[in-house]
């Protein structure tokens, strides 16, 4: 399918099976759920524009998105295992989701890992956003400042972190912080990026301190 316009739709329900879709504009869609590619085989999505549209996908399926623009999107959810994402940018919100480089699941695609870069998310919004499981975080933009935190080297950094001072000051805060950092080491991630506004309030000053550990590591 090429050059076809879904602008402005309202769908309680998208659903694409083994799909291609070429220059089409999905700009302002609502898709109250989004799956992006049903079937055994992979959707491809080439130079679409899903300019201010407003989704969630919970289960987007195998699909492939090249040079695509999501600018002012209002994402609920995007739980990516089996989605490639290739010189897209991103820009509004997404609330709630995570990245993976590495496809797993009951029936997984036969490709090794997910094809990830070139992805500029510098103008989004990432609020409780992972990427995971092998992600190259050095070939995308992310979004910089007070509210990320961003660690080059992620192994070292979850070594070297002071855990008896900080489950001292923190308690259990911590704790469950360096069990995810730890087990995001542990599958394959090896850039860490965390959203401190993505945590409830009562962890971000803990958050915080952490931030200032990895920019003290870094300029070190």
């Amino acid at each position: 399918m090429a050059n076809e316009s879904f602008n402005g739709m309202s769908l309680r329900q998208f659903t694409a099976v083994e799909s291609i879709f070429r220059d089409c504009d999905f700009s302002n869609i609502c898709m109250e759920q989004a799956c992006f590619g049903g079937g055994r085989h992979q959707s491809l999505y080439v130079n679409c524009n899903f300019d201010g549209a407003k989704f969630d996908s919970i289960v987007p399926g195998d699909a492939r998105f090249e040079a695509c623009s999501f600018r002012n999107v209002k994402i609920k959810a995007f739980n990516c295992i089996s989605v490639e994402l290739i010189n897209c940018i991103f820009s509004g919100v997404i609330k709630k989701g995570f990245f993976n480089g590495t496809p797993f699941g009951a029936h997984p695609p036969s490709r090794k890992s997910n094809e990830f870069r070139g992805n500029d998310f510098s103008g989004a919004s990432l609020l409780d956003v992972d990427f995971r499981t092998g992600i190259d975080l050095r070939l995308q933009r992310l979004p910089v400042g007070e509210d990320y935190i961003y660690v080059e080297g992620g192994a070292q950094f979850v070594r070297s972190l002071p855990s008896k001072d900080l489950i001292a000051k923190y308690g259990s805060h911590f704790n469950a912080i360096e069990r995810i950092l730890t087990e995001a080491v542990a599958t394959g991630q090896q850039q860490i990026f965390l959203s401190i506004k993505g945590f409830p309030a009562s962890r971000r000053p803990m958050l915080m301190g952490l931030k200032r550990l990895a920019e003290g590591m870094l300029l070190a």
